[in-house]
């Protein structure tokens, strides 16, 4: 099998058949598509098991509520596929998105390039887990950490640190959703604290097995953008809707 699509879902249930229609929509058939329930408590349940029964291609995992990184390894230690894709349930995929990628053969395919111009471009950062493919062998003992956001910034930062091959630049493939409520969405203390504990988590990954100048000046810079666009920026986001609670009380 060519590609593991895994899709952590948790009460996506407004968006999932929208997500699930875009992997049978795919004009390659050489998926399948892994579907981590992480303790839904609205339609995505009964989404999921009708997807499942229409099209055996569907695998269906519960498990209760334990976050998205989670989610994203226990789909990952039942994938077979030789290349892991990561869907989000509120994220489509275009319809010959496997298909333009039939001639990969890097550890990391990437439709955005690794170095990018442009104030824009060089803030929004590139090494996160939907905009890239994985081969499964490259990343064998990477794991997602249990952070509320951020978490796939650290397994895409260890990804590419030990990848031996990259194709990067290559064209979009994925669709990206920004919904509001999300998790991408919602600033709260927490999320200071887990993106600060991320940039910890991306510098113990790479030191260890970057040996490249020019790859790890770029991810320093990385760290550095992150560090600015996640942590500090985070801090008034997250006073402004505690304060927001507090008179909503």
């Amino acid at each position: 099998m060519r590609y593991s699509i895994i899709v952590p879902v948790y009460n996506a249930g407004a968006f999932l058949r929208e997500c699930l229609d875009s992997v049978l929509a795919q004009t390659s058939g050489d998926w399948e598509c892994i579907c981590v329930d992480d303790g839904s408590e609205d339609s995505s349940k009964a989404v999921l098991r009708e997807y499942a029964d229409k099209d055996s291609r569907f695998r269906v995992i519960e498990q209760p509520h334990q976050g998205v990184g989670i989610a994203r390894n226990a789909g990952m230690d039942k994938a077979k596929g030789d290349y892991l894709v990561f869907l989000d349930a509120d994220d489509m995929l275009l319809p010959d998105a496997l298909e333009g990628l039939k001639d990969a053969a890097a550890d990391i395919v990437s439709f955005l390039p690794l170095k990018r111009s442009g104030l824009f471009d060089s803030l929004a950062g590139n090494m996160i887990a939907w905009n890239a493919i994985y081969r499964r062998e490259a990343v064998v003992g990477n794991r997602f950490p249990n952070l509320v956001n951020c978490e796939d910034l650290v397994f895409a930062t260890n990804a590419y640190a030990r990848a031996k091959n990259i194709v990067a630049g290559v064209r979009p493939w994925y669709v990206h959703r920004s919904v509001e409520g999300s998790a991408y969405n919602s600033h709260s203390w927490r999320r200071v604290k887990d993106s600060w504990r991320s940039i910890w988590l991306m510098r113990r990954a790479y030191s260890p097995a970057l040996s490249g100048f020019t790859m790890r000046c770029m991810l320093e810079k990385k760290l550095l953008i992150h560090f600015l666009l996640h942590v500090l920026a985070e801090v008034p986001r997250a006073v402004f809707n505690q304060r927001r609670s507090m008179v909503n009380v």
